[in-house]
């Protein structure tokens, strides 16, 4: 019964007297060479570090012209050369452990990788995704995504599949997956449409929208199983609402997206909404 106690106490002391401690291994750090350099001469070195195979396109051509004054480990190399690619109009599609460097225009055509179901955001460069829908019309939710897409990125509905493709970088993909997933509800048929935001924050709008609309029953009082989504990466709410409601919707959306507006909400407990609201509007005159 005391074997297991007198063997931590041996190892304790073999610690405390000398014994050897294998090493913490250091992740290795290289010097990178990026000053006033050709874009392909730098992408061979960053091959070299990150034992990656990079294939250059035909239309690849720049300079660099960086100033890189600490040692970096290979994925930080890695990183500063996705923000090279981006200021030179290019990006990186990965297959694997290969490469292809094309302009951003021609990425989202360039047969990245394929992820079927769940995306994360690990991979590096341009990805499809397909995603399986159960209630929503693909045509739709492709419709809504589109906004929310990088500038070279693409939705489309999957032919002869009840599915949903998108074409983007793999952080924004994985972002987008709970904004599909609360498009896909099986609340009846509903619009869909973007309503980008200027000046007010898209979480603050939607929240206050979905209170709003709750309170009130929608346009015509009897009750709205409306969505209002926040996408940050945008600024941007998704409206999903009944056709009857969809104009108000939109309305309200950009009433809110003011540089000036200072909303607050009040339940009230006495007087009705109504004529609260006329008591409000006489005091503003």
């Amino acid at each position: 019964m005391k074997a297991p106690f007198r063997i931590a106490i041996l190892a304790c002391v073999g610690v405390l007297f000398g014994a050897p401690i294998p090493p913490t291994v250091a992740e290795p750090t290289y010097s990178v060479d990026a000053q006033n350099r050709d874009l392909a001469d730098f992408l061979r070195q960053v091959s070299d570090i990150t034992g990656k195979t990079i294939i250059l396109t035909p239309q690849v051509t720049g300079r660099v012209n960086l100033i890189v004054t600490k040692k970096m480990t290979a994925n930080e190399v890695w990183e500063l050369t996705q923000s090279v690619l981006a200021v030179n109009g290019y990006t990186a599609v990965t297959q694997g452990n290969i490469v292809t460097i094309v302009p951003a225009t021609q990425a989202a055509t360039s047969g990245g990788p394929v992820v079927v179901g769940p995306a994360t955001s690990d991979d590096d460069g341009v990805a499809t995704l397909i995603i399986d829908l159960t209630h929503a019309a693909p045509e739709s939710v492709a419709a809504a995504l589109q906004p929310l897409l990088g500038e070279n990125g693409r939705a489309s509905a999957a032919p002869g599949r009840r599915a949903v493709v998108l074409v983007d970088t793999t952080a924004n993909l994985a972002r987008l997956r709970g904004v599909i997933r609360q498009l896909d509800q099986p609340d009846g048929d509903r619009e869909v449409v973007v309503v980008p935001l200027t000046y007010a924050d898209a979480s603050a709008v939607a929240g206050i929208m979905t209170l709003l609309f709750a309170e009130s029953g929608g346009v015509d009082g009897k009750g709205c199983p409306c969505r209002f989504i926040a996408v940050e990466r945008s600024n941007t709410v998704v409206i999903r609402v009944p056709g009857p409601n969809i104009r108000a919707a939109k309305k309200l959306a950009r009433r809110l997206d003011r540089s000036d507006a200072e909303v607050e909400i009040a339940r009230l407990k006495a007087m009705d909404a109504e004529q609260a609201r006329k008591l409000l509007q006489s005091l503003a005159r």
